[in-house]
């Protein structure tokens, strides 16, 4: 059946016309709907949602990624730890709101740490803490020790950062990405320093204040 013939059937059903009367005790003839009342009935129907509620959804989301980025900022890492442990669903809400905001981003940070690691020797062990989705781990052939404070990957070990389970002078590149965050981060600095191998790299990223 071709369109034309679905529209033709459908305008011939919604015309205009008197059913029969197969009633034999006189009862009057029923009109059938027009197709004026049917477009009246179609228009009552409820509109589909707009993009308002995708916007609000994405404030929301903005703010409590805000909140919790602030929380981060103004305690100890022994405390992040404990605060995220205690509910993990918050550090998912808080990396969903991260992927949004690097999705802001002309280049990511990582992406230059991946290209640069890319270009070393395949046999240096890194270090990456606070590692977020393991993007490191999950894009180079190195050992990589993924470090973080909740752990929703097998890779990843949760801890805290100033007190990785790391055999000192055992690391090659150490990476801090956009994770340098807490009350006590030169405690982060100190621990990476002693994880390191005498000459190893010690890469940190982080946000320019201009």
């Amino acid at each position: 059946m071709t369109n034309s013939e679905v529209r033709s059937k459908k305008r011939k059903k919604s015309s205009k016309h008197h059913a029969p009367n197969n009633n034999h005790h006189g009862d009057e003839e029923q009109e059938l709907p027009s197709s004026d009342s049917a477009k009246r009935a179609k228009s009552s129907k409820p509109s589909k949602p707009s993009g308002f509620l995708e916007k609000m959804r994405a404030r929301l989301s903005g703010g409590h990624f805000r909140m919790l980025n602030e929380k981060l900022y103004t305690c100890t890492g022994k405390e992040a730890l404990d605060y995220f442990q205690e509910d993990p669903s918050l550090f998912n809400l808080y990396h969903a709101g991260y992927q949004t905001q690097m999705s802001n981003w002309p280049e990511q940070p990582v992406n230059v740490i991946i290209k640069w690691l890319r270009k070393q020797n395949p046999s240096f062990v890194v270090a990456d803490f606070g590692c977020g989705e393991a993007l490191i781990a999950n894009s180079v052939k190195n050992t990589v020790f993924s470090l973080d404070l909740v752990s929703n990957d097998p890779k990843v070990i949760a801890c805290d950062m100033a007190n990785a389970p790391i055999v000192s002078s055992s690391v090659d590149v150490a990476v801090f990405c956009l994770s340098l965050m807490g009350t006590n981060y030169q405690s982060y600095i100190q621990e990476a320093y002693r994880v390191l191998k005498p000459g190893g790299w010690l890469l940190i990223a982080e946000v320019r204040v201009v």
